[in-house]
């Protein structure tokens, strides 16, 4: 074990009880009595964790977080006093402490922090911004190696050099915006203004109002004239966000824009020239919307004379870890934290998560992560913890099998840890054999060559199998029911 833990504590009798705890748990330690000797001794030795009282007869736990912080910001501090209290242990959090107790204090409530603490330093982290030349655009980056990225850029540069309007489609979440604005930053309307609407967020009267503005005096409140976004935006670009969610009322007056390129305010006939490029997006299906008549068939071929696919960040996996690191980068300067690198079996983990809520949900989830950091490396643990609090996205059809397969392997080890089981991997393996042989039969509905071919096993042995799970009769019902688990145990499927 290398490094040695420092102690400091001016009470000769609290002191030696840490010393002889921490030893007994084979933790090398030097224990000094003040302020200014624990000082000296970090000059000195590089220390695996600090633990400090408070108040010392030569100066305070805070001035020495601070002191070391600047000089070792790698180490963990963890605070103890009796003087405790709301602002101390806010201070001592801010200042960096990793954690903070109060006296007395649990030996095995110290042990566990301490054990948490020093597994996650020295961790081989990523902490480097992402590589590449990745669009750098106004409000924000786009992000992304994979092909189906490689694909939208390209959508991008074709889009921006035409004076075509541009729909934008994609679920919630993806960055749908970022791609409206990359269009506008590489279009020759890039030295005029862009403007931004989210069409769902106001209600029909209102959005009429914003957008094509009013006249004072048109309705109840409308004190002073007002300036809509199709004038603010003169010259340059206006995106409208969740197009979808329009009113026909309102798609039918965005539609006379759109064909003769005048506006008129609310409350007024005097038509205005407007100079607007048009961007759109929506997460919906503008084609059933049609069908529905929800919306105008002749507005959707009007804003739809390029369209970008954003795809789900579940269908480009390899980009996740370079978005959340790019997001560790960017929070930790933002919330003036040291960035604390993570783990690359968190990123991983990242990885396999279905994220629903696509780029946004991964952003919020990085966001918690630093906060909950304390400057320490983000581990697999420490993703694993966050993503319990936060409700992360159930995962849709297509992933759901990585997903609830890993789901279900963490909530079986913590089975087995608890009943201490020794066959756990045997287990684990059968059940999953089980399921795989039991979907394949239904996939080939009860055909057992077929079955036996693609799993790569003998006649025999899958017979042998089948008579092993209670799959041996030619009931296809049965086959069905297991099945359609999809995975043994899984907290999804109950």
């Amino acid at each position: 074990m290398k490094g040695r833990i420092l102690i400091i504590e001016d009470c000769e009798k609290t002191g030696a009880f840490y010393q002889t705890a921490l030893e007994q748990a084979n933790y090398p330690v030097l224990w000094c009595d003040c302020l200014t000797k624990a000082l000296e001794a970090a000059k000195q030795e590089k220390f695996r964790l600090v633990l400090t009282d408070l108040m010392l007869p030569d100066g305070s736990g805070f001035d020495l977080i601070t002191k070391l912080k600047a000089d070792c910001p790698d180490v963990p501090i963890v605070m103890i006093t009796g003087h405790g209290g709301v602002e101390q242990a806010i201070e001592a959090t801010k200042r960096g402490a990793y954690d903070y107790l109060e006296k007395p204090v649990d030996i095995e409530e110290l042990l566990l922090i301490i054990r948490q603490a020093l597994d996650r330093v020295g961790v081989e982290t990523v902490s480097d911004t992402v590589s590449g030349n990745e669009p750098t655009i106004e409000g924000g980056n786009l992000i992304g190696h994979s092909r189906a990225m490689q694909a939208i850029y390209k959508d991008i540069g074709r889009a921006a050099v035409q004076p075509v309007t541009v729909l934008i489609r994609g679920e919630t979440g993806t960055g749908k915006e970022l791609i409206a604005r990359a269009v506008h930053a590489h279009s020759s309307r890039n030295n005029k203004p862009f403007m931004a609407v989210n069409c769902a967020a106001l209600p029909e009267t209102l959005l009429e109002s914003e957008l094509f503005g009013h006249e004072r005096g048109a309705f109840t409140g409308a004190h002073n004239t007002r300036i809509g976004w199709f004038e603010q935006a003169q010259g340059g670009t206006l995106f409208l966000d969740e197009i979808g969610d329009m009113s026909l009322a309102t798609q039918s007056r965005l539609l006379r824009v759109l064909q003769e390129k005048v506006i008129q305010r609310v409350g007024s006939t005097k038509d205005i020239q407007v100079n607007v490029r048009i961007i759109a997006a929506t997460h919906r299906n503008l084609e059933e919307m049609i069908v529905e008549q929800k919306f105008r068939e002749d507005l959707y071929h009007r804003i739809a004379m390029a369209v970008i696919e954003m795809p789900p960040l579940r269908e480009r996996v390899c980009d996740i870890p370079l978005l959340a690191v790019y997001f560790l980068k960017r929070y930790s300067e933002a919330f003036s934290l040291r960035n604390p690198g993570i783990e690359p079996e968190a990123l991983d983990y990242l990885s396999m998560l279905p994220w629903k809520g696509n780029v946004r949900e991964l952003e919020n989830i990085m966001r918690r992560l630093i906060l909950a950091a304390r400057g320490l490396p983000i581990t697999m643990r420490c993703v694993r913890e966050i993503c319990t609090q936060v409700p992360v996205s159930q995962p849709n059809s297509g992933v759901e099998t990585n997903f609830s397969i890993f789901g279900w392997i963490e909530k079986t080890l913590d089975q087995a840890m608890d009943n201490n089981s020794d066959h756990v991997r045997s287990d684990m393996i059968a059940e999953l054999d089980k399921v795989l042989l039991s979907q394949t039969l239904a996939r080939n509905h009860g055909n057992r060559t077929r079955t036996a071919r693609m799993l790569g096993l003998t006649r025999p042995t899958l017979l042998s199998k089948m008579r092993e799970y209670g799959l041996d009769q030619d009931d296809k019902e049965k086959v069905n029911e297991v099945s359609a688990s999809r995975t043994p145990n899984d907290p999804s499927t109950s």
